[in-house]
């Protein structure tokens, strides 16, 4: 039997219900967006509530201890080499972590002045006795035991503890008594409690050594910018780092260093390049006479102008250019080596009248001369001959000459097959140039001085032994 079919009525009614219904869900649905909470904006997931307990019993405690434990990008290694950026990397971490929100706030502390303190971009303001009596409230029955403060401290101390490289970190834990505080908990038991603060404090102290002595070698440091780059070879980028790591530490100390800008430019006077000397020369004058808005400019706005013209320079691969006085003192001084070469020979012929005279009667009169083997003894004079000829201004320092490549080397004074950075007699004047800064202002001078009348006291006294020999 076929389903009867409704009536008309049957379904208005029918209608009527599924309207309500409709109506019911729709008005629940507004019920419940309306009381729904509304969102707290942070640049961060850890930023969210800083003061609120971390529920690590959900996926989303889980992911935040997992974000502020992870390691640090740059290893710490303890010693102050690489220390600027690891703090750069620890206070981002801090920042992302929420770690210096609210009224949990880890490394932020009173000094006796009661100025606010940032122990990461101020460590050298704060001791460590200051740092442990303000977070007592971390240890024992202190009133952060069991808060987000005591949860963010253990974030933080293990982030610092699996930042550290092996030998860092056995070299961290023999100072442990340092950060750690000994308190008694709720039961009256001895528990021992890692600081994140006073690790950080302790890190810092054997990076850096605290004490007036480190500041007075900063500052010496800065104060010597000029032997600085001399000691670099010109690598402006290395100088670079060697001075912000050394102005970051003196800030770490609440120090400054006055006129930063004027050391710098006195440090760029000694690059062995033409050009870059000649740019950074004219930014002088400017600043001096503070035109182009020069007389304003910042140690670091100073830096990025430099490092530019060292990059566009290595570029056009022109680096190291030198002057047309350098090239006449380069071409002067290897004439004089190779004249000294020669003279040192002809005084081998003749050591004395007796020895002529001694090889005469042996010999027939035969002179007194330097034996060489007798194997392709042209192409030895040939090769002594060309190897001693500087390239002429404007000509390349590098060569090809019968499918070797040759290398004018500034110190032999002769094309060799090594670079002049790979130079040991470089390295070596180079050494015994650094140790001597007093005297690096004249240096150059004297040593070609010294080398001219060298060769002219010996071309005199081989004059006088030919002369009396006649």
């Amino acid at each position: 039997m076929a389903d009867a079919v409704p009536t008309n009525n049957e379904l208005a009614t029918l209608f009527a219900s599924l309207v309500t219904q409709v109506t019911d869900l729709a008005a629940a649905v507004s019920t419940s967006t309306s009381s729904a909470p509304s969102a707290t904006f942070a640049l961060t997931p850890g930023q969210v509530k800083p003061d609120a307990v971390i529920n690590y019993a959900v996926k989303q405690g889980t992911s935040q201890w997992d974000s502020g434990t992870k390691p640090l990008p740059t290893l710490c290694d303890l010693t102050s080499e690489h220390l600027t950026v690891f703090i750069n990397e620890l206070k981002s971490r801090t920042e992302t972590q929420g770690w210096d929100k609210g009224a949990k706030a880890l490394f932020t502390f009173t000094d006796s002045a009661g100025k606010d303190i940032d122990l990461i971009s101020q460590y050298g303001l704060l001791t460590s006795k200051t740092i442990k009596d303000q977070t007592k409230d971390l240890v024992g029955t202190g009133t952060n035991v069991a808060t987000r403060k005591a949860q963010n401290n253990m974030q933080a101390q293990t982030c610092l503890m699996n930042s550290l490289s092996p030998k860092a970190k056995a070299l961290l834990l023999t100072h442990r008594e340092d950060y750690t505080i000994l308190a008694a908990d709720a039961s009256g038991a001895m528990q021992a409690t890692i600081v994140a603060a006073l690790m950080l404090k302790t890190m810092l102290k054997i990076a850096t050594v605290d004490s007036k002595a480190t500041t007075k070698t900063l500052r010496n440091n800065l104060n010597h910018l000029p032997e600085a780059m001399l000691m670099v070879k010109s690598d402006i980028e290395l100088f670079h780092k060697y001075v912000f790591e050394n102005v970051a530490q003196l800030n770490g100390r609440g120090e400054k260093f006055d006129d930063l800008v004027q050391a710098l430019f006195d440090a760029y006077r000694q690059v062995g390049d033409v050009e870059f000397v000649r740019y950074m020369t004219n930014l002088e004058d400017d600043y001096q006479n503070d035109h182009n808005d020069m007389g304003e400019i910042s140690d670091g706005d100073l830096r990025t102008k430099a490092e530019a013209k060292f990059n566009t320079l290595r570029t056009l691969q022109t680096w190291g250019s030198k002057s047309a006085a350098d090239q006449k003192l380069i071409a002067m001084s290897s004439e004089i080596s190779h004249l000294k070469g020669k003279l040192a020979l002809a005084g081998r012929q003749y050591k004395s009248k007796s020895d002529k005279k001694g090889a005469a009667a042996a010999g027939g009169g035969a002179k007194l001369k330097n034996k060489k083997s007798g194997f392709n003894k042209s192409q030895q004079k040939e090769d002594e001959k060309w190897k001693k000829v500087p390239p002429k201004d404007g000509e390349p320092n590098t060569k090809t000459v019968k499918g070797k490549h040759w290398t004018w080397c500034i110190h032999h004074m002769a094309w060799g097959n090594h670079s002049v950075d790979e130079c040991r007699l470089g390295k070596k004047r180079t050494t015994g140039f650094v140790a001597n800064s007093a005297n690096m202002a004249d240096i150059g001078t004297t040593a070609a001085s010294s080398a001219i009348s060298q060769g002219l006291a010996y071309m005199a006294t081989i004059a006088n032994v030919a002369a009396r020999d006649e």
